[in-house]
């Protein structure tokens, strides 16, 4: 893939993620919890299981893309901190490294966003408190925090 490419899926990711979200909120629900009832399809993501999450006082409710089989898990509870976390599998048959220089051409920028630091710019203008990215041997993985 090209830079331009994966500059482009990552900004869609995350433009259908804060989508996703907001989306939540607005969908009428079935029962006391103020979640979706498991069936519910929310922009084309269906709810396939909700269960507890004792340890943090929160409900996950597991979410599957219709077309892409892409899963979302949604953990509500108390905490006002926001998380998300895109992962992909980047399995290699090699340890050429090449997922890692994926990794860093998606937040080199591309033609329509220039910048050679894009990843920097982005958090220093907003609210965030944490954003990175890491590779490891079968994922590579951005997390963002507020």
């Amino acid at each position: 893939m090209t830079k331009k490419i994966m500059a482009l899926l990552l900004a869609a990711l995350l433009l259908c993620s804060s989508l996703f979200a907001q989306s939540i909120i607005e969908v009428k629900h079935e029962d006391e919890s103020g979640l979706p009832a498991v069936g519910t399809v929310i922009n084309g993501f269906e709810v396939k299981e909700i269960s507890d999450f004792d340890m943090l006082g929160a409900k996950v409710v597991r979410f599957e893309h219709i077309k892409t089989g892409a899963t979302v898990l949604y953990v509500a509870n108390e905490d006002t901190n926001r998380f998300f976390d895109i992962g992909f599998r980047t399995p290699t048959e090699q340890d050429t490294g090449i997922p890692h220089v994926f990794e860093h051409s998606t937040l080199d920028g591309s033609r329509k966003f220039p910048s050679k630091e894009l990843w920097f710019n982005l958090s220093f203008q907003t609210y965030n408190t944490y954003m990175n990215a890491s590779t490891y041997p079968f994922m590579t993985i951005y997390p963002v925090s507020s």
